[in-house]
């Protein structure tokens, strides 16, 4: 599978559904099949809980892009958990790279931010009650890295990385891969994003291409308090880093670039982080760890 899995469980640790691909319940019954990039929110009423799993529907690839429609599998439950029933709807009729979801500040409902796989732009969509709103509400289109960014679709389409409190989006860009340097370059975009008006504003661009991460940058985690950025390099010599968010300001976040620690995994000169969590003093990682022959 690619992208994010999800697992629910109840306050007994009872495993509830977990996504592997598929969706499945605890008892490992396929739910929904199809299923990636997964994230879920919780609603209920006196007698049900209400889990609502959005996840992509992969349609394959294209020779530059990812093609992949936003779902939606409604789970409903009686208030022990025993599953009563299982619908699945088509939130976009669109092609979509990727999405992440904000908790709205004020009422009830999440945001949806997302981008598409032909252009650069972040799109912010309402949903409430199982429903995502017909148009989007806000849009920003990135700004250009420099004059030489192929203008056609890359595989490596944007991927997005939003904070617990919803107010900071990372935009993992596309390779400039004709840049003046003669070689490829690497650029991440930041935003901030307003959860009580669902606007996006505010765009920061960091350029690792002359850091130690270079074009071999791996984004991955916001701190609990959001005002940190974990990122990685995965060519080379395996090494933790670290920005600080704090003041929203491109020079000072760069010259905040801290490195944490080396990595050594073995063998291998690349890896690539699957999982990670950071509470206030320690992060942990899950490692992908291409084995070599010979």
């Amino acid at each position: 599978t690619y992208g994010r899995t999800t697992s629910l469980l109840n306050c007994d640790s009872q495993l509830i559904f977990f996504t592997n691909g598929n969706l499945r319940s605890g008892t490992d019954s396929l739910l929904a099949a199809n299923t990636h990039n997964t994230t879920f929110v919780v609603e209920a009423d006196e007698n049900h809980y209400f889990v609502y799993v959005f996840n992509f529907d992969s349609l394959g690839q294209s020779i530059f892009t990812r093609q992949n429609r936003l779902n939606q599998v409604k789970l409903t439950y009686d208030t022990n958990f025993n599953l009563l029933s299982v619908s699945r709807t088509q939130l976009l009729n669109e092609y979509i790279s990727d999405y992440v979801i904000a908790k709205k500040a004020s009422g009830s409902g999440y945001w949806f931010i997302v981008t598409r796989p032909v252009d650069e732009e972040l799109l912010v969509y309402s949903w409430e009650n199982g429903q995502l709103s017909p148009q989007y509400v806000d849009s920003l289109r990135l700004r250009n890295i420099n004059p030489f960014q192929i203008p056609f679709p890359q595989r490596n389409t944007p991927d997005l990385i939003i904070n617990a409190q919803g107010n900071k989006i990372c935009i993992s860009r596309k390779p400039v891969i004709l840049a003046p340097s003669g070689s490829p370059e690497r650029v991440s975009s930041f935003v901030e994003f307003d959860t009580q008006t669902g606007n996006l504003h505010n765009e920061m661009q960091i350029d690792w291409t002359n850091t130690a991460l270079g074009t071999g940058v791996g984004a991955f985690l916001f701190s609990p308090n959001g005002n940190t950025f974990f990122t990685y390099s995965y060519i080379g010599n395996p090494a933790l880093y670290q920005l600080d968010l704090t003041v929203f300001d491109s020079i000072q976040a760069t010259n905040s670039f801290t490195h944490l620690m080396n990595i050594s995994m073995g063998n291998s000169p690349t890896y690539y982080v699957l999982a990670a969590y950071a509470n206030e003093t320690d992060i942990a990682l899950i490692a992908a760890i291409p084995h070599i022959t010979g």
